[in-house]
Formats: structure tokens, C-alpha cells, sequence
């Protein structure tokens, strides 16, 4: 149930970064994030369900079960220093090929961070990574290579191809390196410290731009 509410405030409070990127009402771009809400809820159950099989870390959320686990210092840091790498390396590849700003005002550009890319896009990492970690009978590596290319492709909707080929190709290059880095991070230290990594990854090329 809370996963189910985290997706559908992501997707409300995309809209207004959504709408300024089309240049349309939000009302017309509404039913992406529709879609986009339902697709994470639908994967949130079955994926949390694999993930208790395939035995991968979620310490913060299994306390909502009832399970004690401290807070990792050196997780913590691997989540904070690697989003902050990523976040970096993508503004300076943005930058290099003379991407447009993002759109929206500051306050908007955060709340998206903060309910999209720590949230929203997470329920569907931790869903795709974990049906397919489970399919995969515990190959986690082959969880993260899904959830990496659901990543991408996920990054390539809401008219994000419309752009030059030369920002595309870096988009694409920096979402690869992402998904993949989130992923490991899901599979070795847990889920909150892969979704910090995701937030800070997002949120500096955002802010910098």
C-alpha cells in the first residue's frame, strides 16, 4: 500500500515538469503519468514478493514488518558518493553536447527528483530486478541487466527522443551507467541506499542545468 501511494504522488507531481517539457496543459499529458503509476503499482507486489524469495535487501522497508535493521554507515556512504559521481558525470555529458535546461522552476525540478526518481522510478527497479532475479533463479545479475534496460527505455518516454542525437546518445549513455549502478547497488546493500544513489544522480544534473 505504501508503495502503491509513493507511485501515484510520483506521478502527480510529475506533471508539472512533464507539462513545461511538452509545452502542453497538464491535463493533456496527464494519462502518461497514468500509465506510468499503474505499470510501477502492478510490479510493486509481485516484485516485492520475488525479492523476499530471492532473499534481496530492503533493511528500512522490512521494518514495516516488523524486522530491526540498522541503518548501514558504509552503505550509506556508497549510496551518497556514487549518486554524487553519476550525478556529476552526467551534467558534465549534458553540458558537452549542449543539452536544453530542464524544464520547470527550481521547486518543481526538486519535488520531481525527490517523488520520481526516488520513488517512482525505484517501485519499478525493485519490481523488474526482482521477478526477473527470481526467474532467473537468483542470477541478481540478470535482474539488474532488466531493470537497467526498463530503466532506459522508461528514460526514453515523455518525448525525451526528440532532442539532437548527440544529447540522446549521451542520455542514453548516462541512464545505462545508472540503472546498472542502482541495480548493484539493490543486489549488495539494499533498495533506500539504491534509491539515494537514483535521487543524487538525478538531482544534480537537474539542479546544474
Amino acid at each position: 500500500m505504501l508503495l502503491a501511494v509513493m507511485s501515484i504522488a510520483g506521478a502527480i507531481l510529475f506533471l508539472p515538469l512533464l507539462a513545461a517539457g511538452s509545452h502542453q496543459p497538464m491535463t493533456s499529458v496527464a494519462g502518461f503519468a497514468v500509465v506510468i503509476s499503474t505499470v510501477a503499482i502492478l510490479t510493486a507486489w509481485p516484485g516485492l514478493r520475488s525479492a523476499d524469495l530471492t532473499g534481496l535487501p530492503m533493511p528500512l522497508l522490512r521494518r514495516l514488518d516488523g524486522v530491526r535493521s540498522p541503518v548501514s554507515p558504509r552503505s550509506l556512504a556508497i549510496g551518497t558518493i556514487s549518486g554524487t559521481a553519476l550525478g556529476v558525470c552526467g551534467a558534465l555529458a549534458l553540458r558537452a553536447v549542449h543539452a536544453p535546461p530542464f524544464p520547470g522552476g527550481v521547486l518543481v525540478r526538486i519535488l520531481s527528483v525527490v517523488f520520481v526518481a526516488a520513488t517512482l522510478e525505484i517501485i519499478l527497479h525493485l519490481g523488474v530486478m526482482s521477478i526477473v532475479t527470481r526467474l532467473a533463479h537468483g542470477r541478481r545479475w540478470l535482474g539488474v541487466l532488466a531493470a537497467t534496460f526498463a530503466f532506459v527505455l522508461l528514460q526514453s518516454t515523455g518525448g525525451a527522443l526528440d532532442h539532437p542525437r548527440p544529447v540522446i546518445l549521451a542520455a542514453t549513455v548516462v541512464n545505462t551507467a545508472t540503472g546498472i549502478v542502482v541495480g548493484w547497488l539493490y543486489a549488495t546493500d539494499g533498495l533506500e541506499y539504491a534509491a539515494l544513489c537514483r535521487a543524487l544522480a538525478y538531482l544534480i544534473p537537474v539542479l546544474a542545468s
